[in-house]
C-alpha cells in the first residue's frame, strides 16, 4: 500500500510542480501572481478533447496543436492583462489576472456546459508491470516521464540568449532594460512558457480526472507548492510539488481521504511559520 500511494504521490506532485513553476516563471519576472493559471490548465485539457475527441486528429498532432494553442493563449493573457498594466502596482494586474481566469472558466460553461469530458490515455492504461504488489500503467510513466520532460525543457531553455535574458529580467529589471533587453518582449514569451507548461499538465491531468470547467483546482494545489518549496526558487518548487503529492496521498490512504486538504494546508501553515520565504529559498530580495 506505501508504494502504491508513493507512486500515485509522485505521479500528482510531478502535475503539481508543473503547474507551480508557470506560477513562479511569471512571478520572477513581473512580480505577479497569475491567478488565471488553473483556468489555463482547463483549457489545455479542452484542446485535447477538441483536437482529439471532436477532429479526430492523432496524438502527435493533438499534443503539438493542444502546446501552440496554449502559448497563443498565454500571448493573448499577457497581452490584455499585463501589457496595459506593465507600469501598474502588481496587485493591480493580481486583480486582472482573476477576472480574467473568470472570464475563461464561464466561456468554457457556456462552449462545453458543465459536463465532464472524458479525454482517452495517450498510451495504453492496462497494466504493464507489477513492482511489490503494485500495478504499474504504461499512462502513468507517459505522464511522469512528460512532466519530467518538460521540467528538463524548462531548464534547457534557461540556457539559451532569451532564456538568459529572462533571467536577467527576474534579477534586476532596471538593469535588464538599460542594457537593451525589450522588456515587452521578456513578459509575453515569459506568459507564453508559463501557459505552455499549464496547458501541458491541463493534457496530462485530462485522462486521469476527466475535463470539466473545474479542473482547474490544481492550480491551489501548485500554489501551496510554489509557497512550500519557495516562490522565486525553481529547484524549490519542483521538490514542493512532490512533497504536496506524497503528503497528501500517503494522508489519505492511511488516515481518510478528508486529511489529504487537511494535511497539505496544515505543512504550508507550518512552513509559513517557521520559514515564511519557504524550505528551499533564503530569503525574498526586492530588485530594483
Amino acid at each position: 500500500m506505501f508504494l502504491d500511494l508513493l507512486i500515485s504521490g509522485l505521479l500528482a506532485g510531478s502535475l503539481y510542480a508543473l503547474v507551480a513553476l508557470g506560477l513562479v516563471v511569471i512571478f520572477k519576472a513581473t512580480d505577479v501572481v497569475n491567478f488565471a493559471q488553473g483556468e489555463i490548465v482547463m483549457a489545455g485539457g479542452y484542446f485535447g478533447i477538441l483536437f482529439h475527441n471532436v477532429l479526430g486528429q492523432n496524438w502527435i498532432v493533438t499534443i503539438l496543436a493542444t502546446l501552440a494553442c496554449s502559448l497563443v493563449l498565454g500571448l493573448l493573457l499577457e497581452r490584455v492583462a499585463n501589457r496595459p498594466l506593465m507600469r501598474a502596482q502588481s496587485f493591480t494586474v493580481i486583480i486582472a489576472t482573476i477576472g480574467l481566469g473568470i472570464i475563461l472558466r464561464n466561456i468554457a460553461r457556456i462552449i462545453w456546459t458543465d459536463d465532464v469530458y472524458a479525454l482517452p490515455p495517450v498510451v495504453t492504461a492496462r497494466p504493464i508491470a507489477q513492482l511489490a504488489g503494485v500495478t504499474l500503467t504504461a499512462q502513468s510513466f507517459f505522464v511522469l516521464l512528460s512532466a519530467l520532460g518538460l521540467v528538463g525543457a524548462l531548464y534547457g531553455f534557461f540556457q539559451t540568449k532569451l532564456g538568459k535574458a529572462m533571467r536577467a529580467v527576474q534579477q534586476n529589471r532596471t538593469g535588464a532594460e538599460l542594457v537593451g533587453i525589450e522588456l515587452p518582449l521578456i513578459f509575453a514569451l515569459t506568459w507564453a512558457v508559463s501557459a505552455c507548461l499549464a496547458g501541458a499538465a491541463g493534457f496530462l491531468l485530462a485522462p486521469l480526472v476527466g475535463v470539466s470547467p473545474a479542473m482547474g483546482w490544481i492550480a491551489v494545489k501548485a500554489f501551496v507548492a510554489a509557497i512550500i518549496g519557495g516562490f522565486t526558487s525553481i529547484p524549490g518548487t519542483i521538490a514542493g510539488g512532490f512533497v504536496v503529492g506524497v503528503v497528501e496521498n500517503l494522508a489519505g490512504g492511511y488516515i481518510s481521504t478528508a486529511m489529504k486538504d487537511i494535511v497539505t494546508y496544515a505543512i504550508l501553515i507550518g512552513v509559513l511559520m517557521v520559514r515564511p520565504s519557504g524550505l528551499f529559498e533564503r530569503g525574498l530580495s526586492r530588485r530594483a
